[in-house]
């Protein structure tokens, strides 16, 4: 894994609209994708987009992140998921 430096590429979350009540309601949900990202002083910060802000937790707009890297599934759950998948298949 490298760091990478291309924002429109990073992963933002997704978006659901979820019903609300029995009257044909809905809501938008919005689901947090991690990241870490670094900071010009070199920290990295487990963080995601914030859409309605434009901007990542834990950055300003005026102090962006500089670089992200996707956060790497824990072995177990990458296996896991190899698994559902090869299950799928079958």
């Amino acid at each position: 894994m490298e760091w990478r430096t291309d924002f429109e590429n990073a992963p933002t979350g997704g978006v659901r609209i979820v019903p609300v009540g029995n009257k044909g309601a809905t809501r938008v949900v919005r689901s947090k994708e991690w990241v870490w990202c670094l900071s010009k002083s070199g920290e990295v910060i487990s963080t995601y987009w914030i859409a309605d802000e434009g901007r990542w937790n834990g950055f300003s707009d005026k102090s962006p992140p500089v670089a992200w890297l996707t956060i790497p599934d824990h072995p177990l759950i990458a296996e896991a998921r190899a698994n559902s998948m090869q299950e799928a298949l079958i």
